[in-house]
């Protein structure tokens, strides 16, 4: 299946590859600034309402919508956790994913016998707004397109870095330097 979001249109569209044709479609509210996909949901988020729309894939309806920040822009999925850009903020906001009743029951259930508590701040800040945050598996970096500044949690790796001229690997954190003329890597180790 493949998901396309229109943003003039607020027209979430799953298409079958073959036969290529639109097999459902759901109307959201249009505007949608980034749009990620787990196995089971798409999360929308919307920076002039501050707020993310969840959509149910296997349903395609719409799950529910949450308050994050002030202006949301972007959004990466690590496991279970939503990593929200908002640069108005200068943070990086962390919530969790949605999930089945049994799923957060389960969860809930775990964290608390291993002393973990139900709710714990992960949230980043940083000194500049960034618009864009990138995660492979358990691992983010945060992007500021200002400053051209690449973070990883609250390290910065780089800076003058173009807004397409990095990338995040199983192996690392990939850039241009544009100065040098030249790909840097940086080994990626879980964010603090």
């Amino acid at each position: 299946m493949l998901y396309v979001y229109s943003r003039l249109e607020g027209v979430l569209q799953e298409i079958t590859t073959n036969p290529f044709a639109i097999r459902r479609t759901l109307k959201l509210a249009p505007f949608a600034s980034d749009m990620q996909l787990d196995a089971n949901y798409a999360y929308l988020t919307y920076p002039r309402a501050g707020k993310l729309i969840i959509a149910d894939l296997a349903k395609l309806q719409p799950f529910g919508e949450q308050k994050v920040g002030a202006v949301p822009v972007s959004i990466a999925i690590l496991s279970r956790t939503l990593a929200i850009a908002d640069p108005s903020a200068k943070r990086v906001w962390m919530i969790e994913g949605s999930q089945s009743f049994s799923q957060a029951v389960a969860r809930g259930f775990i964290r608390g016998l291993l002393g973990l508590g139900l709710y714990s701040n992960r949230n980043a800040d940083f000194p500049s707004g960034v618009d864009r945050v990138v995660a492979r598996g358990s691992t983010w970096i945060a992007y500021d397109s200002s400053t051209g500044t690449i973070y990883r949690g609250k390290t910065v790796l780089a800076q003058s870095v173009a807004p397409h001229a990095f990338a995040i690997t199983r192996s690392g954190v990939w850039w241009w330097d544009s100065t040098a003329l030249r790909l840097q890597k940086s080994t990626v180790v879980k964010n603090e």
